[in-house]
């Protein structure tokens, strides 16, 4: 089904990034990409899990430099999401601080 996203954790940090974050929801297994806005993350990962994609409920994320004091919404995407019609996650907001 399609991705969604319940929470992210914590939900702020430095404009500079490079600081990791933990992403939980439902259908997240086979990640496929982690945009905040329109910046993709370039480090992510599903949490160990039995499934060879990982887990479907968690997403590890190295979060993408950012502007200061600026709000973004954070999607993702896996590959159901990618072949299907149901496209990204919902958002959930992430705050860059100074």
């Amino acid at each position: 089904g399609n991705p969604v996203i319940t929470a992210v954790t914590p939900s702020s940090g430095p404009a500079a990034g490079g600081n990791t974050i933990t992403i939980t929801g439902q259908n997240l297994g086979c990640v496929t990409g982690v945009f905040f806005g329109t910046t993709a993350a370039e480090k992510f990962s599903n949490a160990q899990a039995i499934l060879d994609c990982g887990a479907t409920n968690e997403i590890i994320v190295t979060v993408p430099p950012g502007t200061a004091n600026t709000t973004v919404p954070v999607t993702v995407t896996t590959i159901e999401s990618d072949l299907t019609s149901y496209g990204p996650s919902n958002s959930v907001n992430y705050s860059y601080t100074s």
